[in-house]
């Protein structure tokens, strides 16, 4: 394949590779190959991967339901939703009916749990219900099946459960309205859902936090900050909620608005709690500040404990070579490449990753090391990669000077061009890769 051909691959390219996916049971990837393309063969291949999303999620919902993780459930049923094509919905029958089934018959012990849980929601009755198959008044005008019922009787159970203890009883003190913005943030209308939020007290611990995710939805972390900073206020100091951690995200919010140190201080007095909070954001910001010592034990430490996490190595890697750490960077991602040495992602190990593929072969090329080694890279990071960009050009042009193939030079020339000013991506090509004289 030619350096243009991979770079820039046509559509019967990108079909061809969607229908090898296919056959290989990569039903994501195939569908996202060839999503923009409107052929009848495109669209062929987005139809059939779709449809098999859609049951891959709802045998997972099985899955988890006999796992009694709710949450989980939740996900993947909503995933299938997404992916659901006409003619699918006695197949989305039968898998509700599994999961009431499951349900149903699980321990006396795990019933008796479930009870205790049913009787404090009941309880505290927070948005009008009651009764133990108690339900979330729809708006005005809207008839509900039964499906539809059972499905947003767990949605509001779930939204319950995901705040902590101390906070959970104070869900009481809302109404209905709350109930509705949180689920058309978790629908995906942030917009709406700000809306209804703003409309409850803002006293009112819960409502800050929804906002601040609201507000993080569309995009205004200086509010979404501001909605936490509140929310610890009332909320007596930061919680987990659900897999989020306040601290940890108030800290990331902080650093978006572009107050890194800001961060940095208020991440640092989150981890003097718990130390494993918001790792690899802690990371980056002592990256960010050139506490690159401090942030490589950081990642050290982490890795010690995640052995597979390829962000953390991908992030020592970075943070070696801001230090002038070449060699080492480069231990760094082929540890990350031992993580994922089947390549396929299907056999218990972790999936390859692009951009360590990438960067461990660029700069094998431009250190002019492992010459061999550097060209197997290149080809498996063409083959990851979806939809190439300038990194992936100057690869593809570092591995062709490499071969010394005349070929590469237009690419060359592009990249030159491409890059203006005090872009500090002049000052790599001038180096590695200058205008052939």
């Amino acid at each position: 394949m030619g350096f243009f051909s991979w770079l820039f691959p046509s559509e019967s390219d990108r079909v061809a590779k969607g229908q090898a996916l296919m056959a290989r049971g990569a039903w994501a990837d195939a569908r996202l190959e060839v999503l923009d393309i409107a052929s009848g063969e495109a669209r062929a291949i987005v139809e059939a991967a779709e449809e098999k999303l859609a049951l891959q999620n709802l045998e997972a919902a099985i899955s988890w339901a006999t796992a009694g993780d709710d949450e989980r459930i939740q996900v993947h049923l909503d995933l299938a939703k997404q992916f659901k094509k006409p003619g699918m919905d006695d197949a989305f029958r039968d898998n509700l009916k599994q999961i009431r089934d499951i349900r149903a018959g699980q321990s006396a012990e795990d019933a008796v749990r479930k009870q205790e849980k049913a009787e404090r929601m009941n309880t505290v009755d927070p948005f009008g219900l009651s009764g133990s198959t108690a339900l979330l008044t729809p708006p005005p005008g809207m008839d509900m099946t039964e499906e539809e019922h059972v499905v947003l009787e767990a949605r509001v159970g779930l939204l319950i459960e995901n705040y902590p203890d101390a906070l959970r009883d104070s869900v009481g003190e809302l109404d209905a309205d709350f109930a509705q913005a949180v689920l058309a943030l978790e629908d995906g209308n942030a917009a709406d859902a700000l809306q209804g939020l703003l409309a409850q007290p803002d006293n009112h611990a819960l409502v800050c936090w929804e906002r601040a995710r609201a507000a993080q939805a569309l995009g205004d972390p200086l509010a979404a900050a501001r909605s936490l900073r509140r929310f610890a206020d009332l909320a007596g100091g930061h919680h987990t909620i659900g897999r989020a951690h306040t601290g940890v995200l108030l800290a990331q919010l902080t650093a978006e608005s572009g107050d890194v140190p800001e961060a940095l201080r208020i991440l640092r007095d989150v981890r003097s709690k718990d130390a494993n909070l918001g790792t690899g954001l802690f990371a980056a910001l002592l990256e960010a500040t050139d506490e690159l010592e401090d942030a490589e034990t950081v990642l050290l430490a982490a890795l010690k404990i995640h052995p597979k996490a390829l962000p953390f190595y991908s992030l020592l890697a970075r943070v070696r070579l801001k230090g002038g750490h070449r060699v080492a960077a480069m231990t760094a991602l082929e540890r990350a490449m031992d993580q994922c040495a089947c390549g396929t992602g299907k056999c218990g190990s972790v999936p390859m990753d692009a951009g360590i593929v990438r960067t461990l072969a660029t700069l094998y090329f431009e250190d002019g090391m492992e010459p061999e080694r550097a060209h197997e890279l290149a080809g498996q990071a063409a083959g990851l990669v979806q939809k190439p960009g300038f990194e992936d050009a100057y690869l593809s042009a570092l591995a062709g000077r490499a071969r010394q193939d005349p070929g590469v030079e237009p690419l060359v020339q592009q990249l030159h061009t491409a890059v203006v000013g005090d872009d500090p991506r002049r000052s790599l090509l001038d180096r590695h890769l200058p205008l052939a004289s």
